[in-house]
């Protein structure tokens, strides 16, 4: 007669049976061992686009042979038991690892467990614009992000320098403020919950425009003759392109003009009072 033994722990049992004939007989079955559990370490959520994570087993057995499992398929190289913990390397591929274990001698398999690897998305892209050149003493120039995500802290750097606090994302456009670090402007997306950082596209620069060059306002040293034809007013230099106007106290006096890289004369003047000459370059 045939028939199946279960439910007999490791080692060696004896199964005592009739042989049909009134007497009885004693046949040994040796039942091999699975191989021991251990735990699967690691895994868990990486962000899009990063390295992976690792996944580990905590322990192992010497002679065991641990193969990992994805999708049905191994992943990466079966690694023999050494008495202590394994890595398994890093792992990319989104979804659940098994990892069975085998006992070469004895053919006898078990798994020891799963573990999951996922991915969290980057904060959106959007573009920095802004900045540009201000004048010396002034205010500074703006630096924006177009558009932002809600949950998201936008951070402003500054030659790779955090500027300021960070900004929590509106769904709007973000505006820094003004800046007056000198240098190129970058911004930085980080997801709190998650973790996950991401450039936002392009930079801006920062830059403080020089002043006109300073030149002499030339004209009558001494006092002049009422009903006279009046005086030349002059400047005793000028710089190609600069705007030079004449203010009478604070009223413009006269047309604007251009300078010639050579001294000007703003013509003649019959009122009394101050004159003074003002330098505007036009692309600053």
């Amino acid at each position: 007669t045939t028939g199946m033994v279960s439910g007999v722990v490791s080692g060696t049992c004896n199964i005592t049976y009739s042989t049909g004939t009134g007497c009885f007989t004693t046949k040994s079955i040796s039942v091999n061992p699975l191989p021991y559990s251990y735990s699967l370490t690691g895994g868990g959520m990486y962000c899009a686009g990063g390295t992976g994570l690792p996944i580990n087993l905590s322990g192992s057995q010497s002679g065991i042979s641990y193969q990992m499992y994805f999708g049905g398929f191994p992943a990466g190289s079966a690694l023999t038991g050494t008495g202590s913990a394994l890595s398994f390397g890093i792992f990319t591929s989104v979804g659940a690892y098994t990892l069975m274990a085998t006992n070469t001698l004895t053919g006898c398999v078990k798994a020891i467990g799963s573990i999951t690897v996922g991915t969290n998305p980057l904060p959106l892209v959007y573009n920095v614009t802004g900045g540009g050149g201000y004048c010396p003493g002034g205010t500074g120039t703006h630096v924006s992000l177009s558009m932002s995500q809600t949950g998201i802290m936008y951070q402003l750097y500054a030659n790779g320098v955090a500027v300021g606090a960070a900004v929590a994302g509106t769904g709007l456009s973000i505006d820094f403020g003004t800046q007056t670090i000198a240098g190129t402007y970058t911004v930085v997306g980080t997801n709190l919950t998650t973790g996950c950082t991401k450039n936002m596209n392009g930079s801006v620069n920062v830059s403080i425009s020089p002043l006109p060059n300073t030149f002499s306002v030339t004209g009558p040293t001494t006092p002049v003759c009422a009903g006279g034809t009046g005086f030349h007013i002059g400047l005793s230099g000028s710089v190609t392109g600069v705007q030079y106007q004449v203010f009478q106290g604070s009223l413009a006096v006269g047309s604007a003009m251009t300078g010639t890289g050579a001294p000007l004369d703003f013509g003649l003047f019959t009122g009394g009072g101050t004159y003074t000459v003002k330098a505007t370059d036009p692309i600053t």
